[in-house]
Parts: C-alpha cells; structure tokens; sequence
C-alpha cells in the first residue's frame, strides 16, 4: 500500500478531530492487520471508491465514542451510547473521509466514500483482515484511542 493512500487520512483525523470536537491527537507507531484480531467496542467502516478502493475503518472503545459525541454536541454530556451520540461519531467519521477526499484531490487522485457504516461489538469481537489493512493507532488528549484501520488498493 501506497503512503500516498495513507496520509490522506491520518491529516485528514488529526485536522478534523482537532477542528471539530478541539482534540488533540498523537500518531502511534503503525502496524499490519492480517488474520483475525481484535477490534474495538465501537467501528465505523467507510468504504472508499474511485482512483482507489477499499475501507476504512475507525475503531474506538465506548467512553472515547462519548467523549467524541459529547464534544460534537457542545460539551453536552454523554453518558451512554444512543441515537444522537451514535449520529455525532459517524458524523464525524463521514467529515474525516470527505476531507481526505479533499487531500486526495490534491494529488489528482478522485476518491468517493460511502455512509458511515457503525457497528457496536461484543466484547473480544475479532475481525478476520484479509486484504492488508495498515493500523494507525491515534492517541487523543481525552483520553482513549482511535484506531485507523485503512485497507486501499
């Protein structure tokens, strides 16, 4: 996979998260994803079509998917996962991967993504990665982690 592919998002996480909800993140050392292996409480999986295909998929645990909602709302507490806060993280999700399309445009590369597609896990759920899927882990300064799960070809 091509960093050409990857910077898009992880720019485009890093200036959203920062621009929308005023969190700071931290890029982790990334790794591959291959076989079956945990994923998170909370996953969002985009799908990307165009120049290039594949998903994205963004993993969080419960407590940052609400301290994500609750920043979208306005510092609003949140205090179980619902319809609204459930809209205002894939919300956020579908403003990452409209600006990545923007990063991609910019490299004469024309992407087009698909709704947000969330999905809330069982505990120990596992995912089986069979395209190789490249993980970034995002720290944020309130706590938790997002997980940038990205698989383009």
């Amino acid at each position: 996979m091509k960093v050409e592919y990857i910077n898009p998002f992880v720019m485009s996480s890093v200036d959203i998260l920062k621009q929308v909800c005023n969190i700071t993140v931290n890029k982790e050392k990334l790794f591959l994803k291959h076989g079956f292996a945990e994923i998170k409480d909370i996953t969002i999986t985009i799908g990307v079509i165009g120049d290039v295909k594949g998903n994205i998929v963004l993993g969080f645990d419960k407590g940052t998917a609400m301290s994500i909602a609750s920043r979208m709302m306005g510092g609003f507490p949140v205090d179980e996962l619902n319809e609204i806060t459930a809209s205002a993280v894939s919300e956020v999700c579908n403003m990452i991967a409209g600006q990545s399309g923007i990063h991609f445009s910019h490299q004469n590369t024309k992407i087009d993504i698909t709704p947000p597609i969330m999905q809330i896990n069982r505990p120990d759920a596992k995912m089986n990665y069979i395209n190789q899927t490249i993980c970034i882990p995002l720290t944020l300064d309130i706590g938790g982690t997002l997980e940038l799960d990205i698989s383009i070809a």
